[in-house]
């Protein structure tokens, strides 16, 4: 077996040499079927080089070809020319007695035949002998190509050009086509050509694998061929014809042009006035469908409304917080809620710690820019882990146990202190020593125990509360000469319990809190996360880029409340606060007007604020008014007038009540017509009027056309392209290319 690789270039070769002289050669297919023949059969490239030369020299396939004038009689004389397309070559025979050339070496691929014969229509095939086959053309034996040729034939007929010789006929009509609906008359299409097909009957039949690939007329174009008259639409045909009946096929060719059409709108958006426009359209048997065939109905006559004037925009808004006292706002206990925020109902707050060590009050510090007069007070709970002898009384019996009670100096308001208010008594037992003096090693021993037997107010575990301002907190004995007195040094617990707000003060936007002293080792920490108050609302013009001649569609202004998640909210409603008298709630709208181009508050004097409180600066929103004219189609009745208005749009941003007039569209005929509008609303002097769509028609006019568009949709229609010709005969066949399918979608 030979090396593939050489195999298969020498098999490329072959490709080439056959597969590019010829279109109808080798395929790749073929190309392949070929190399796995040969890749089993021939064992050098011999074979293939014998192949080639044997196909070149028409060894493997002979042809004849006979023909026949009317399907039936022998045309002697023809010239026959048949052009390999593998050689190039031509070869060139002349039909016998029979009607038959025969060409008895043809290479197998493609050929083009043409016939010729004075008083006969020239004409030319394409045929196809097919390709090379193992076991049909040749077989290999010993290594060396046996040609086994195969015989192919076919008949056909050619066609005298003189129609008392039986074969001709004549084919006429005319041609109509719709590229301006509007009129009531068709037009003519415009340098087209009608063409006879008649290829598939002229073959009568082949034989041995061959195929007739087309069959045209060659050289005489007054047979097959029509130009349509631009004027009158008229076309003459000649065609070959038998006595029999030879079927023959128009060609009619699809055209695009451009239709003239009246139209209310043009892909989905409505015109302010319907309007002619030119349209690409396809006409013809292969643009039927797929497009837009509908023929819109326009009538004669529009509604006209005036514009609106152009809107005013630019409009802001400004805003300033509204001081509030804090008794309206603040209502915080602590009880423990630590990281936790607190919703107090207008404000939001946090303690992140309660402090810790207080063995007194702190003091609350209330920071503000605007607000003053605000107080309040911490409340503490603690348990007594450090005593102090400050006082060591006189007069206790020796060894004995002395008992104290707890007191505390409250601070009030004004800062001035009540010192030494009993709080509880017998909480503390101290042992005196031999002379009858109580020493700090005793006080020492006598907490410790305290603390060991959880006792109250020594209890880590329950801390008590005193529910006033604490200053000092001190243990003082109730027996002797003299009290002796212990003062509380250290607590275990010693947090801030309460917060208690005594006067709220005035004008606060931004309070925080903080708080000193009490001996703590911690301060306790309060955060104010949010505080909402009312807004007072300034109308801002300087940003306008247009003259307001009437107010915006609407004005509004978001908020967030200070509620925990709260989500911001919308709101067009505010309070009238004037100079004098209570405050006036309404929709915000309701207090503006406009002046100078400007938008501004009808009471000049009044101060205006928002209806709902909110943390931060509310957002202003001002929804501008759209201008669109209003719009309406109209119906025409049957005698001309004016019926009825339909599809309507009430237009915005009108200043004032409008009217409608009737129009024509390019001189189309009518007039007279008039109607009313009513139904016209306003919130105010300087808001937009609204119409609601009534009308009244007060007089319908006459002599306005329903349709600008005289044609309906007419589709492409012949009374028939396929025609049984025969000798002699004449037929008609009038074709209409109708209205077309737009390339534009209209309504």
């Amino acid at each position: 077996m030979k090396n593939a690789k050489n195999l298969l270039f020498a098999l490329f070769g072959v490709f080439i040499f056959l597969g590019t002289s010829c279109n109808d050669d080798f395929s790749e297919e073929d190309l392949l079927k070929l190399q796995v023949q040969l890749a089993e059969e021939a064992d050098s490239l011999n074979a293939q080089r014998q192949l080639r030369a044997l196909n070149e020299a028409g060894e493997l396939l002979s042809f004849s070809i006979t023909i026949q004038s009317d399907n039936s009689q022998p045309v002697e004389g023809a010239t026959v020319t048949l052009l390999s397309h593998l050689k190039g070559e031509t070869l060139e025979v002349t039909s016998d007695a029979n009607g038959v050339a025969n060409f008895p070496q043809v290479p197998v691929g493609g050929a083009t035949v043409s016939l010729a014969k004075a008083g006969f229509i020239g004409s030319t095939l394409n045929i196809d002998f097919g390709t090379l086959e193992y076991g049909r053309n040749y077989t290999i034996i010993d290594g060396n190509v046996v040609p086994t040729p195969v015989n192919t034939s076919a008949v056909v007929a050619m066609f005298s050009t003189d129609a008392a010789q039986g074969s001709t006929a004549t084919i006429s009509g005319k041609v109509t086509i719709e590229t301006d609906v509007t009129n009531s008359t068709s037009e003519v299409p415009q340098g087209i050509q009608i063409k006879a097909n008649f290829d598939d009957y002229a073959v009568i039949s082949t034989a041995g694998g061959i195929t007739v690939t087309q069959y045209t007329v060659n050289g005489n174009t007054a047979f097959g061929v029509a130009d349509v008259d631009n004027t009158t639409g008229e076309y003459t045909m000649v065609v070959p014809a038998t006595a029999g009946g030879l079927y023959v096929n128009l060609l009619v060719p699809n055209i695009t042009a451009t239709q003239r059409i009246a139209v209310n709108g043009v892909n989905g958006e409505s015109l302010a006035v319907p309007e002619y426009i030119e349209i690409e359209t396809f006409y013809g048997p292969s643009y039927q469908y797929g497009y837009e065939t509908t023929i819109p109905n326009v009538a004669g006559a529009y509604a006209q409304f005036p514009t609106p004037p152009s809107a005013g925009r630019g409009l802001s808004l400004t805003f300033e917080r509204i001081g509030e006292s804090l008794n309206n706002e603040f209502d915080w206990d602590i009880y423990d809620n630590v990281t936790s925020k607190y919703d107090a109902g207008g404000v939001i707050y946090q303690v992140t710690s309660f402090g810790n060590g207080y063995t007194s009050s702190p003091s609350v510090t209330i920071t503000d820019a605007t607000g003053t007069g605000a107080y309040a007070e911490a409340y503490i709970h603690f348990a007594i882990d450090g005593l102090t002898i400050s006082d060591a009384g006189s007069g206790f019996a020796a060894n004995s146990t002395i008992t104290f009670d707890l007191f505390y100096d409250e601070v009030l308001p004004d800062g001035t202190t009540n010192d030494d208010v009993y709080k509880s008594g017998g909480i503390l037992q101290v042992e005196t020593d031999g002379s009858g003096a109580i020493t700090q090693a005793a006080v020492n021993t006598a907490l410790a125990e305290a603390i060991s037997n959880e006792d109250v107010y020594f209890d880590s575990q329950s801390p008590q509360v005193i529910f006033d301002r604490v200053g000092a907190i001190k243990l003082i004995s109730q027996t002797g000469t003299t009290n002796a007195i212990l003062d509380v040094t250290s607590t275990s617990f010693g947090q801030v319990y309460e917060f208690d707000l005594v006067d709220g003060g005035d004008n606060y936007t931004n309070p925080s809190i903080s708080f000193s002293g009490g001996g703590a080792t911690s301060q306790a920490v309060m955060n104010v996360l949010a505080f909402e108050t009312a807004w007072t609302i300034q109308l801002d013009n300087s940003g306008n880029t247009s003259d307001y001649t009437m107010l915006p569609e609407a004005v509004l202004y978001e908020y967030t409340p200070a509620n925990n998640g709260a989500s911001s909210q919308l709101s067009d409603l505010s309070y009238k606060m004037p100079s004098v008298g209570a405050m006036v709630f309404d929709n915000f709208m309701d207090f503006l007007d406009v002046s100078a181009g400007d938008v501004i508050f009808e009471d000049q004097t009044a101060t205006y604020r928002t209806f709902y409180q909110s943390a931060v600066e509310p957002r202003p929103i001002v929804e501008e008014i759209n201008v669109e004219p209003a719009y309406a189609l109209v119906n025409i009745g049957s005698e001309g007038q004016v019926t009825s208005l339909y599809s309507i749009n009430t237009g915005d941003g009108y200043d004032q009540k409008f009217d409608v007039t009737i129009m024509t569209i390019d001189g189309a005929p009518g007039s007279g017509a008039a109607i009313d509008l009513y139904g016209f609303t306003s919130a105010s002097s300087a808001s937009e009027v609204s119409w609601n769509g009534n009308y009244l028609i007060t007089d319908g006019g006459s002599g306005y056309l329903q349709n600008l568009n005289m044609d309906n949709y007419v589709p492409y229609s012949t009374n028939g392209t396929s025609v049984n010709v025969k000798t002699g005969e004449t037929y008609v066949r009038n074709i209409n290319y109708g209205t077309g399918d737009r390339q534009v979608n209209i309504n």
